[in-house]
């Protein structure tokens, strides 16, 4: 289902990856934009699936048991 977020199960995982893929894709960096655009969908979508299940301090998976008022716009660049 997800190219670039397959293997996020938690809020924090996917966070991370997106700092990555930025790093690495965005177009300041020489790449090209259309790959970012594609990055920045596709982490829209995840995030409104997984922003409620987040990582313990041993890296055990929960769900919190309110809902998140986080929204991806507060992470993309």
């Amino acid at each position: 289902m997800f190219k670039w977020f397959r293997d996020c199960k938690t809020c924090e995982a996917g966070k991370a990856r997106y700092r990555d893929l930025v790093r690495q894709y965005h177009p300041d960096n020489g790449a090209s934009g259309e790959e970012m655009k594609e990055i920045t969908v596709e982490f829209k979508i995840w995030f409104a699936k997984f922003k409620n299940i987040h990582e313990t301090a041993n890296g055990e998976p929960y769900t919190q048991e309110t809902e998140s008022t986080e929204t991806p716009e507060d992470f993309i660049l």
